[in-house]
């Protein structure tokens, strides 16, 4: 389908009296599906950002620096928002670092599409006029599914290695397949991904574990692990011990924390502490919050080997099973972390102090002692999901005075 120049970008460019163009995602997937996907929408022109703010000078038009040096801002107009770029050609440094060196400002279409990654990503809808140009064969790449550099893919590659991460979520994301020699390059020259920063890194990684949900590609997520493992990344993520990545995670439901626990088991951290440092700030330096996540769902992992240890496990991680339960690829074992979770929930029993029929006062009026109130109430609620057990008030001192008996508060 025919991509339409947005209302609002038409009047914009009427305004503006010079060439301008949308380019990008919102290009390609109005090609592909008739809609943009949700996609930002990129601009671009020949005009500096100087001669742009000059061009469309107004109170209606608002524009916010992103990256003056590179020819980038951010234009505020009627309601919508577009990033525009200058056309520019880059210079980057050796070693794939991802940061151009240098830009020269340029003025066709022609010389910015050989600075953009894959042909599908650079293909340009004229706002004046609405016609498609395609400088790199992007509509014929687009028509045959293909991923392909706009130039040989050693230039490409050599520049920013982060571009083979994305080579594997453009085709993870669109059900696409990389060219033979895009392929072909991309292994050889994965090294460069050594220079990436892991901020950078984690960004990409994100975007292929949750492939198919960007724009509902089915099986996007595995096809993009599946080459992923082919282009040989995981050294350069982190990894401990790749095991056949793909086939680990195959199946997983689209969770984030769930998706990427699985990745943490496929490249050898099993445990918290390999986990830590797969992921945590010697590694992809996720937030902390992501980190810890992972980190339970891996600790919550082990297979009771008794219905009361169910109960307990349910007790522990059953709000979370629907995360856990598919990384045992057993669906046994996830029904049964169910079935333990829904007694416990029918027997309405306690799972935090707050549920207890005593407040922590009245436990410490008991005689235990005040370090000891939160392992106590903590130990009230094992004894009673091991027996399904609502308690009452007297129930519950009961059950104090028999840990206290046990000296079981003692650290």
């Amino acid at each position: 389908m025919h991509p339409t120049v947005p209302t609002a970008l038409a009047a914009l460019a009427k305004r503006l009296q010079s060439p301008l163009y949308v380019v990008g995602g919102y290009v390609r997937n109005a090609l592909l599906w008739g809609r943009d996907g949700g996609t930002d929408v990129d601009i671009c022109g020949p005009l500096t950002v100087a001669q742009l703010s000059a061009a469309i000078a107004n109170a209606d038009v608002e524009i916010v620096p992103v990256n003056p040096r590179v020819g980038t801002v951010l234009v505020r107009y009627a309601g919508e928002r577009y990033e525009y770029t200058t056309f520019r050609r880059d210079s980057y440094p050796s070693g794939g670092v991802h940061t151009p060196q240098s830009v020269t400002f340029v003025q066709t279409v022609q010389e910015d599409a050989l600075r953009r990654d894959f042909t599908i990503n650079a293909v340009y809808l004229d706002c004046h006029t609405g016609a498609l140009v395609d400088p790199t064969g992007g509509l014929e790449d687009l028509a045959h599914g293909l991923v392909r550099t706009t130039r040989a893919p050693e230039a490409v590659f050599g520049e920013d290695g982060l571009r083979i991460l994305r080579l594997v979520r453009f085709c993870a994301e669109l059900g696409f397949v990389p060219e033979a020699q895009t392929l072909a390059v991309a292994k050889a020259q994965c090294g460069l991904l050594a220079d990436i920063s892991a901020e950078r890194k984690r960004e990409e990684l994100d975007k292929i574990l949750l492939a198919d949900v960007k724009y509902g590609v089915p099986n996007a997520f595995e096809a993009g692990l599946r080459l992923a493992d082919e282009v040989g990344i995981w050294p350069y993520m982190g990894a401990v011990a790749a095991r056949g990545v793909a086939q680990q995670l195959q199946g997983l439901p689209p969770l984030h924390l769930t998706r990427l626990a699985g990745l943490c088991l496929a490249l050898g951290a099993a445990d918290g502490e390999a986990a830590l440092r797969l992921l945590g700030q010697d590694g992809l330096r996720y937030p902390n919050a992501v980190v810890r996540g992972v980190r339970r769902y891996l600790e919550g992992l082990y297979r009771p080997d008794s219905e009361v240890g169910w109960r307990l496990w349910a007790a522990e991680y059953g709000g979370e099973i629907e995360g856990i339960a598919p990384l045992w690829h057993d669906p046994l074992d996830a029904e049964r972390a169910k079935a333990a979770w829904r007694a416990i929930r029918r027997a309405a029993v306690p799972l935090t102090h707050k549920d207890l029929p005593l407040a922590p006062g009245e436990i410490e009026a008991m005689g235990v002692p005040r370090y000891a109130l939160g392992h106590t109430m903590q130990a009230i609620c094992r004894h009673c999901a091991a027996r399904l057990l609502c308690p009452t008030r007297e129930e519950a001192v009961a059950i104090v005075e028999q840990i206290k008996g046990e000296n079981r508060w003692k650290p």
